[in-house]
């Protein structure tokens, strides 16, 4: 099921085609196994008594970094180049803690 680097988001379609996990853990290590270092932890926070864990799926390596960089130094704007190209980047892959995978893209939730 691996994908190549600066490929297309994932859809549900590969959700469905993924094994059902018991907790974060299984999910996070079955994940790390497929990307590899594309997978990149973000955040945990906290919702609702639920906890949940942010990751990137990086899909274009060098306007990743570009953009982590801009935001460190705070040199960003939403009219910059760089800004739209670092949105597109990445994929945003929150885990609950009980092993339910979210798939963010777009600026909505893919699986709603």
């Amino acid at each position: 099921m691996n994908i190549n680097e600066n490929s297309k988001k994932l859809s549900r379609t590969y959700l469905e085609k993924c094994p059902v996990f018991k907790c974060n853990n299984e999910a996070r290590e079955y994940l790390e196994r497929e990307f590899g270092d594309r997978l990149v932890f973000y955040q945990k926070f906290k919702e609702d008594a639920k906890i949940c864990h942010i990751f990137h799926l990086i899909l274009d390596r060098n306007a990743y970094q570009k953009g982590i960089v801009k935001l460190t130094e705070r040199k960003w704007s939403m009219s910059d180049d760089d800004c739209i190209n670092f949105l597109n980047s990445h994929q945003i892959i929150e885990i609950e803690e009980n092993g339910m995978i979210y798939l963010h893209g777009n600026n909505r939730l893919e699986d709603e």
